[in-house]
């Protein structure tokens, strides 16, 4: 095994290879689209930008994103970043506890925003999702709306081919 200071200075892209073999996955690593680094509230790392990532703190800051637990979401080329959008919001409205108006109001608006781009695929649809999320960010008395926020703003920012080729 490694001790903690060999683990962050391995390469990001060698321990999933070596998470993957580990776990028998099904799919390659040059067929990942992107992961979380962290926890589902960290921001989506693509998958480029872990090539060149090791696992410590200021690595996976420099990348736009957390280390946060430690645990990693792998999305596979087959994901949907739509769909996991929708879910993210659906997830995080199901956890507020309703108090603060930009989360209670900010969730239903990201998965109706989400609903509505997969239906019509524009730009004001994204427009919309890093409107809403950039009205939540820092305005709860708790950091629910900031966790689903950062998620969104850098989906559409990361992956704007894939939102537009839906």
């Amino acid at each position: 095994m490694w001790s903690a200071q060999e683990f962050t200075n391995l390469n990001a892209e060698f321990l999933l290879k070596r998470c993957l073999k580990i776990a028998q996955a099904e799919f390659a690593v040059e067929k990942i689209k992107g992961r979380y680094s962290g926890r589902i509230s960290a921001p989506i790392v693509t998958a480029e930008e872990a090539q060149s990532m090791t696992l410590d703190y200021e690595s996976v800051a420099s990348k736009g994103s957390m280390l946060g637990s430690g645990g990693m979401i792998i999305l596979d080329e087959s994901r949907d970043v739509v769909q996991v959008l929708k879910n993210l919001a659906e997830f995080y409205h199901d956890e507020s506890c309703g108090q603060c108006t930009p989360c209670r109001e900010g969730t239903v608006g990201l998965k109706k925003s989400a609903q509505l781009y997969r239906k019509r695929s524009s730009q004001e649809d994204i427009k919309l999702l890093d409107e809403i999320s950039l009205n939540m960010m820092g305005r709860t008395i708790c950091v629910l709306a900031d966790s689903i926020a950062m998620p969104v703003q850098v989906i559409s920012r990361n992956f704007p081919k894939i939102l537009n080729a839906i």
